[in-house]
């Protein structure tokens, strides 16, 4: 295949931003005034009316091109507010704030598979579980299918191939997925096509902006 031919590779623009403090999570309105404002900066000024959201909530990119639109995703903890801008694959992203205290061995249980609860009690580290956590949420937001199916559906445990990433095979199709630390939180990138090239950069948005589209 030559140049010409060759498919572009998929960009992801990972954005995050403390945007309060304490322990509740922002309010929608804070969470949309930050999804909008981070969709002007990647995409433009016309970025942000290219938004919608499906029923459950979840954004969506209208209007992208090509076979592979672009695609959003956005999640929050806490103060902290995470959104993924793709262009030429589908994206699903998720913050954990690191909590020790919050793991038991009944949610280890609930959550992971038996080899995944092995890799966190091996390890006597409970952030293993917020990086297993994130990555299959963020794997479950890309397929939109949230919460409905099952984590235990998918085994996240594995080492990751040199380039960061680990494939997971989910019960519709291969994504890739990845995971790392900002401060005392944990955040995942999922995509559905290897090879993504992937930056992420801390961005502030003035707190009197988003409550001004903060709503009741």
């Amino acid at each position: 295949m030559n140049d010409t031919n060759r498919p572009a590779p998929s960009m992801v623009t990972v954005y995050w931003g403390r945007v309060g403090s304490g322990p509740s999570r922002p309010t929608l309105g804070v969470r949309r005034a930050y999804l909008r404002e981070t969709l002007a900066h990647e995409l433009g000024t016309g970025g942000p009316r290219r938004l919608s959201h499906t029923p459950a909530g979840r954004p969506v990119l209208d209007g992208g091109g090509g076979g592979s639109p672009d695609d959003v995703s956005a999640a929050s903890t806490a103060e902290m507010v995470v959104v993924a801008i793709a262009q030429g694959c589908r994206v699903g992203v998720d913050v954990e704030r690191i909590d020790p205290a919050g793991v038991s061995l009944g949610l280890l249980e609930e959550s992971l598979t038996a080899s995944e609860r092995a890799w966190v009690q091996e390890g006597h580290d409970p952030t293993r579980f917020f990086h297993l956590w994130c990555r299959k949420e963020a794997v479950l937001k890309g397929l939109g299918l949230g919460l409905a199916l099952h984590p235990r559906t998918m085994a996240v445990d594995a080492a990751p191939d040199p380039d960061g990433w680990r494939p997971v095979e989910t019960p519709v199709e291969r994504w890739w997925v990845r995971s790392w630390e900002e401060g005392d939180c944990v955040l995942a990138l999922a995509v559905d096509r290897r090879g993504a090239r992937v930056s992420s950069r801390q961005f502030a948005v003035p707190l009197s902006s988003a409550r001004a589209n903060d709503g009741p």
